[in-house]
């Protein structure tokens, strides 16, 4: 049992707890993070467990009659308030069906209680989040999540400089992407899943390869497409 100083005044996220000495104690396995007065434990395995204020990527998998049920890879679905939508009213409810994909944050989460998500921020704007519409939705384990979302993971950049794409990395290892067409996102996620077990300079090389065979596809489509008018 790691012990990481006085817990008093320190907000205890998973895997920390308070010790009857008054210290804060790590009792899940992985590796501890100190970020803004917070501790927790970032586990490496693929279970993840919401935590209010995170940035979630999950899938829906069940419509209520005022809510959805979301999927995030955790031990139990979250709830998302359809008036959790930016501009959602009674009248104007959000177009999302089931197995639809939604970029949203933690609102609420904790031990016993169910967790909630919203797609809008504390001024109500969407702020990036809400549905993400068409895509290839792919998981990886929760370090590499966190690896991408903080730029150690080169992957999404270098891709990015031959590939138009857009992509949203959850905290809880969802990522969303969405290419150009249906090949090249194909390619986005393979590229991606693999990415995670490599060091950064064979990401370099992974990235370069997915690109050539990005032009290399394309090229082939124009001179198909330029038959096809001949």
């Amino acid at each position: 049992m790691e012990r990481y100083g006085p817990a008093e005044g320190k907000k205890l996220g998973y895997g920390v707890a308070r010790h009857p000495g008054g210290e804060a104690v790590a009792v899940a396995c992985g590796r501890v993070a100190a970020r803004r007065g917070r501790v927790a434990v970032e586990a490496s395995t693929r279970r993840y467990v919401p935590e209010t204020g995170h940035a979630v990527v999950g899938a829906v998998r069940v419509r209520h009659g005022e809510s959805f049920e979301v999927d995030l890879g955790a031990a139990g679905v979250a709830s998302l308030p359809m008036m959790n939508f930016q501009g959602a009213t009674r009248r104007n409810r959000p177009s999302v069906e089931v197995g639809d994909v939604v970029h949203a944050r933690v609102t609420r989460a904790g031990r016993g209680m169910e967790t909630e998500l919203s797609c809008v921020d504390a001024q109500g704007q969407s702020a990036g989040f809400g549905h993400l519409k068409q895509g290839l939705l792919l998981r990886v384990p929760l370090d590499a999540a966190r690896a991408l979302r903080a730029g150690q993971n080169p992957v999404l950049a270098r891709l990015g400089e031959t590939i138009p794409f857009s992509a949203v990395v959850g905290a809880n290892g969802r990522v969303w992407v969405h290419g150009p067409n249906h090949a090249a996102t194909a390619l986005l996620a393979r590229a991606i899943a693999a990415s995670v077990r490599l060091a950064p300079p064979q990401v370099e090389a992974l990235a370069r390869r997915a690109a050539g065979e990005h032009l290399i596809a394309g090229a082939s489509q124009a001179d198909a497409d330029d038959d096809m008018e001949a």
